[in-house]
């Protein structure tokens, strides 16, 4: 039965009921709109936190793209300059650890190949470090692969982008980030050209913590853990304390997480945040008095709050993502190497980074509000005539390509460019204005330049080689068997330059050389083509001249030449040239012959006496005779190719009848005849002048060294010392020390046994390529006798520098020493001067028994000549007993 009691405990329950529903729903959907407008805080805070990091992030590529710019200008980069940069790097970014400049060294640096080798056939090493912490250092000529992540480094080259990557053991708590630099004008735009391209690599050590403190104490209750892939293998860049779990309501509060993904080059980095829902806040029975007293209140307020929160948020985050693309597009102007200028629609720059600035010439703040046409001009390359306004032809054309030329600034300077000019749009499409790009390729022309010009001039006297003036003497014969044209040929030498040349040395001899270039220049008219054609030779194209007009010409250049006098080391010389001339018309035959002609005619002027000017005629008597010398050119010749040379050996005796020093054997050249054996006095002055010298020391060297391994072979105690001529070609000739070794090696010969001689006079001639030749050679154990000692023009000078083991006394000093004090003087002034040096004597040209023993009495060392040894075949030479017999001893 209902009463009023149990209406009223009823309507109480309901109303209690109602009040606690209206509590617990209100509640719940305040607890549930905390929640909410906690994680949409969390989801800013994330936006935040991703925007300021990639901010950061972009900075810091944008640092290491400028570094890598400057090393594109200037490669070779110095400890200095990367120290400045690291300095100025450091104020935008505190946390900038250290800077390492990675190199690709060569591949014959490297042989073994580690796993830092490029594709180039090189290593990258770690070749500078700029750090603040000196333990880095360490770092200096390791393999970049070693402390660096290698796949960081492939993907770095392959890409050309910058890679961010995780540093490993090397220093924990970093991240690094990686930019390669390649070698050329043009960046490479493949990534095979790249690997083959690259020539090292930049790298910024950063310190994480101090990279992402301000983050985390902004942010405190966010956890952070940034991860990134690199070579298809994910790596964790930074990561820091894991979220509490906290207790009480607090831990019944959800976990906030919230996962991004920004791109990074062509990387991905993801970020990964994690936050809990703080319950400190959360107080029941306010929220219960709250909810009932301002429940409708509350409604609505959260509904405005809201809206307003949202619509606060979205212009937040469209306020800073303008800030952000300004702020990257100003860093990104500033650090990159070209200059790049904005202008309005009519050609007034409002923008100048500062490579524009350089270039130009011209500050931004004066450049501003000033017409394009007044900061510089551009001209075309071709032509020298003005370009079309680069920003007009982008607006009204829409033409945006590449387009070289010079720029010519208000100053007057001159720079080749590459120019590219773009129009700007608003977002109606309509033109604001537009922006220019130049880059400065002057050092890029110049370089083809000069190597165009050392293509085809002597890099010494900047006259035109012999290649192009044979271009240009083909070009004169054509002309004159084509057109019927009247040319001439001079081919011009130096008189007695190889005397200037051992006088002075190569390098003042080279000065004098310009010198002379710079006389001929003088007297040689412009329209004709003067060359060096090599050595002290010179060649001079007369163009549009009979043989009359040539010959008149040769001969006064000879006069003004005669007696000029070059200077050197505060020193003159006068000098005198030899000229050969020869026409050229329809019957010359082609250029090589020409060329032979005007040759052969300047060697019969220098043949008659020199300063002297010879014609070539082809019936010319003394021609026809220089023509029969130039038969052993071929005979010689064929001789070497086919062994028409053999061998005599005479042999070479110790004087004392007790010497312990071993016997010698000199081996000599002979060419086979007709008629039998030509004396080497008959063609040795003909492969002086032919120059084939060094191949006849070559073939003397390889067949005595082939022979004497074959006898050794048999008779292995043969302990004497065989002697080789080198004449002062072969001395000065760059192969010759390698020959010797390889055909050492070839025919395992003992160098301790063999002992080359070379004439004083021709060590003089090549005193420092002698010098490096005898020490190599001396360090193998070969020995070396001076030949003809004491007929040079300083002989004691030169001898105590010169690293010999004998002295050959000159025969002029042997044949008269039993009836002339003075040559017995110098036998014995050398004798004593070698005993000082520790050298030992051997006396040529012994011819009788009177001088054989004076000399042994003077206590000469050891004695050769025909009393006691005439020159045998060396067959049979090498097998003869090796001791002098007693009737013959002193």
């Amino acid at each position: 039965m209902d009463t009023p009691v149990n209406s009223s405990r009823l309507r109480n329950a309901t109303i209690a009921l109602a009040g606690i529903g209206v509590v617990v729903a209100a509640t719940a959907l305040a607890i549930r709109s905390d929640i909410g407008e906690a994680r949409a805080a969390f989801a800013a805070e994330s936006r935040m936190i991703e925007r300021a990091l990639v901010r950061r992030l972009d900075g810091l590529a944008a640092s290491l793209h400028s570094l890598a710019g400057m090393h594109h200008a200037m490669p070779d980069l110095s400890p200095r300059q990367l120290s400045a940069f690291a300095t100025e790097a450091r104020r935008g970014h505190p946390a900038l650890q250290a800077i390492l400049q990675l190199r690709v060294t060569d591949a014959t640096e490297e042989p073994n190949g580690l796993s830092g080798q490029t594709p180039s056939g090189g290593r990258m090493i770690v070749n500078a470090v700029e750090s603040t912490d000196a333990r880095l250092s360490r770092l200096v000529g390791a393999d970049a692969a070693s402390p660096l992540p290698a796949s960081a480094i492939e993907s770095a080259v392959a890409s050309g982008q910058v890679v961010l990557a995780a540093t490993g053991t090397m220093a924990p708590h970093h991240l690094l980030l990686l930019k390669a630099v390649y070698k050329g004008p043009n960046a490479p735009t493949a990534p095979t050209q790249r690997r083959a391209q690259v020539d090292g690599a930049y790298a910024l050590l950063i310190d994480a913590d101090g990279f992402l403190a301000d983050l985390s104490r902004e942010h405190p209750h966010v956890a952070m853990r940034l991860t990134t892939g690199v070579a298809g293998a994910s790596q964790e860049l930074y990561a820091n304390a894991p979220v509490r779990d906290d207790k009480g309501i607090a831990g019944l509060l959800p976990v906030l997480r919230d996962q991004r993904s920004v791109r990074f080059g062509e990387q991905q980095v993801a970020i990964e945040l994690t936050a809990r829902v703080g319950g400190g806040n959360f107080d029941p029975a306010g929220w219960l008095a709250l909810v009932v007293t301002l429940f409708g209140l509350y409604l609505a307020a959260v509904l405005v709050i809201t809206a307003r929160r949202r619509a606060a948020i979205t212009a937040e985050d469209a306020r800073q993502q303008v800030f952000e693309q300004k702020e990257r597009a100003h860093v990104t102007l500033q650090s990159i190497g070209e200059a790049v200028i904005t202008t309005d629609p009519t050609g007034v720059v409002d923008f100048m980074n500062p490579v524009a600035e350089r270039l130009t010439g011209w500050h931004a703040a004066d450049a501003t509000g000033r017409h394009l046409n007044e900061i510089f001009a551009l001209l075309s390359e071709t032509d020298g005539c003005a370009l079309p306004d680069p920003i007009a032809r982008a607006l009204r054309d829409h033409d945006e390509s590449e387009a070289p030329a010079l720029m010519i600034r208000s100053d007057g300077a001159t720079f080749a460019v590459i120019e590219n000019a773009a129009a700007i749009r608003d977002s109606d499409g309509h033109f604001t204005g537009a922006v220019l790009i130049i880059r400065d390729v002057s050092r890029e022309r110049h370089l083809v330049r000069e190597m165009e010009f050392q293509a085809t001039h002597d890099p010494l006297t900047r006259l035109i080689n012999r290649r192009q003036f044979g271009r240009e003497l083909a070009a004169a014969v054509d002309d004159a068997r084509t057109s019927g044209g009247q040319h001439a040929l001079m081919c011009i030498d130096v008189d007695q330059f190889k005397a200037i040349n051992d006088s002075c040395g190569h390098f003042g001899a080279d000065q004098l050389l310009k010198q002379v270039a710079i006389h001929l220049g003088e007297n040689v008219r412009r329209l004709d083509c003067l060359a060096r054609l090599g050595g002290d030779e010179f060649g001079v194209l007369l163009h549009d001249v009979d043989i009359d007009r040539a010959m008149h010409g040769a001969e006064a250049l000879r006069q003004q030449l005669k007696g000029q006098p070059l200077h050197w080391d505060e020193r003159s010389y006068r000098i005198s040239v030899s000229i050969g001339v020869v026409a050229i018309t329809r019957d010359s035959g082609g250029p090589d012959d020409v060329l032979r002609a005007a040759d052969a005619a300047c060697y019969v002027a220098k043949d008659q006496g020199r300063n002297r000017v010879h014609r070539f005629q082809s019936d010319d008597k003394m021609l026809a005779q220089r023509s029969g010398d130039a038969q052993w050119l071929h005979r010689l010749r064929d001789a070497i190719d086919n062994d028409g040379l053999v061998i005599h050996a005479q042999s070479i005796f110790p004087l004392a009848a007790h010497s312990r020093h071993a016997p010698m054997c000199e081996l000599l050249v002979r060419l086979r005849g007709e008629d039998g054996l030509v004396p080497p006095m008959t063609f040795i002055p003909a492969a002086e002048r032919f120059n084939l010298m060094f191949d006849l020391d070559l073939w003397v060297i390889g067949a005595a060294f082939r022979q004497l391994a074959r006898f050794w072979r048999q008779d292995p105690g043969d302990r004497r010392i065989f002697t080789i001529n080198l004449s002062g070609q072969s001395v000065d000739h760059p192969d010759l020390q390698q020959a010797i070794i390889s055909l050492a090696e070839r025919h395992a010969i003992d160098p301790r046994r063999i002992c080359f001689e070379i004439t004083e006079t021709s060590v003089i001639a090549n005193i420092d390529r002698a010098l490096q030749l005898m020490d190599r050679l001396r360090q193998r154990g070969f020995l070396f006798a001076l030949d003809d000692f004491g007929t040079g023009l300083s002989s004691f000078a030169y001898l105590k520098r010169l690293p010999v083991d004998f002295l050959k006394i000159d025969a002029e000093f042997v044949r008269d020493l039993l009836t002339d004090p003075v040559d017995k003087a110098m036998v014995e002034t050398i004798k004593h001067i070698s005993g000082v040096l520790g050298m030992l004597t051997i006396a040529e040209a012994i011819e009788d028994e009177a001088t054989c023993n004076l000399l042994t009495e003077m206590g000469i060392d050891l004695g050769q000549g025909y009393f006691l040894a005439r020159p045998a075949p060396v067959e049979f030479d090498v097998r003869k007993a090796a001791t002098l017999p007693s009737d013959q001893r002193g």
